[in-house]
């Protein structure tokens, strides 16, 4: 723990030389914003570990420091952020006192003509009981995303990420293109309150693939990858070589589809997929369908917000069993300050010896006190249901005053 708490202060140290020494450069040049954030947080939470019959509660205070520095033109980007916060926790009269919530993440694109390049580096340590707004459970891509495992909805613990892309596309403008990918994620848990329902995982792919625009409306591609799948507690081989045939076949101005054909030259196995994307005035609907898993996804644009759906079936994490997921998501703006969100989670494991069903419903209020200060504050309530352990709840408050400090453009 110590060894851990040095690594992270030596890491936000550098961090604040690099971006002081970055911003004083890209002051001289133009063009770059600089955010610095501070935040303070109370929580409190009955039943944090979600133990049957227990009603102990768990309150903690975190002071945290953030920061994103962005600088970009017409053709090329960069963004780093990242933050670490010091919480003091109070459980059953037990007071500790850690840093808490590093992340940093780095990103890079440059765009030219007839080609692409970027490259994304992403590190997160995050409490699982505080992962509790309706922002936690949207994805980079700006989807509602529903964890695949009961325990990583509703447990306690530590979660932490890592995350690496690069990306170059070649021939972009042209009927012929070629694109060169490379992907590395590794998710690992501490200090859990189950031993066996979080597991670690990690992965990474290194792959080529070509496209041939054969009409504006239709596009074939061709791809091969090496791919590395691990999960604690797997026993087959993690590592594969695919080939991948594809086709997208623009069938409308609101409708698409695609379909992909892969085959493993390692076990000699065969998988295929069918994608579709269907834009109604009353939202866009995006259903995918493989050999062993299912998605739905839904989602409509108002003129003050968005509502989100997502439905998904397919197997549990390590391989034993199925997982369906169920996550419905509504944001909306109240004025030009403040806003709300309400989310509702769900995640069902089924035919693992044990069957887990775990839900989360979240409210939250965000209002802007002043150009500078801000104030969200939210409830949120927890149940986990296991077949042969019994069911428990937990509900808990927070309130989040924060202040942007803004320089640049």
């Amino acid at each position: 723990m110590q060894l851990n708490t040095i690594c992270r202060v030596t890491l936000v140290s550098s961090l604040v030389s690099l971006v002081s020494a970055w911003a004083a450069q890209a002051q001289d040049q133009g063009g770059t914003s600089t955010v610095f954030t501070f935040s303070e947080t109370a929580d409190t939470v009955s039943n944090p570990g979600l133990v049957v019959g227990g009603s102990a509660t768990a309150s903690s205070l975190t002071t945290a420091l953030g920061f994103r520095l962005s600088s970009g033109t017409s053709a090329e980007s960069l963004e780093l952020n990242g933050g670490v916060g010091l919480v003091l926790t109070d459980q059953g009269g037990t007071v500790d006192t850690q840093l808490t919530t590093p992340n940093i993440g780095l990103s890079w694109g440059r765009t030219a003509q007839n080609s692409a390049m970027s490259v994304n580096l992403g590190y997160s340590r995050d409490r699982i009981e505080t992962m509790q707004s309706l922002d936690s459970f949207i994805n980079d891509d700006g989807e509602l995303e529903v964890p695949t495992n009961p325990d990583a909805l509703v447990g306690i613990g530590t979660k932490q990420d890592i995350s690496a892309g690069a990306r170059l596309e070649l021939g972009k403008a042209g009927p012929f293109g070629v694109t060169f990918s490379a992907d590395y994620a590794k998710t690992d848990y501490f200090d859990t309150s189950t031993s066996t329902g979080l597991l670690d995982s990690e992965s990474y792919s290194f792959g080529v693939s070509g496209r041939y625009t054969v009409t504006p409306l239709i596009a074939l591609s061709l791809g091969v990858a090496r791919n590395h799948s691990w999960t604690e507690g797997d026993t087959g081989d993690p590592d594969s070589v695919d080939v991948t045939l594809g086709a997208d076949y623009r069938v409308s101005p609101v409708l698409s589809l695609g379909l992909s054909v892969s085959h493993s030259l390692t076990d000699q196995s065969n998988s295929a997929g069918l994608s579709g994307i269907y834009t109604l005035q009353a939202g866009q609907l995006s259903v995918s369908v493989t050999n062993d898993a299912q998605t739905l996804v839904w989602s409509q644009k108002t003129p003050t917000g968005e509502v989100t759906a997502r439905a998904e079936h397919g197997p549990a994490d390590g391989g034993t069993g199925t997982v369906s997921l169920l996550g419905l998501g509504y944001s909306q703006a109240i004025n030009d300050i403040s806003g709300m969100g309400v989310g509702l989670f769900r995640t069902q494991e089924s035919g693992t010896g044990s069957d887990v069903a775990a839900t989360e419903m979240v409210l939250s209020y965000n209002h802007g006190l002043t150009q500078d200060w801000g104030l969200n504050l939210g409830v949120n309530y927890r149940l986990r249901d296991e077949a042969t352990v019994g069911s428990s709840d937990s509900a808990g408050l927070f309130v989040t005053v924060s202040r942007d400090f803004s320089f640049g453009r």
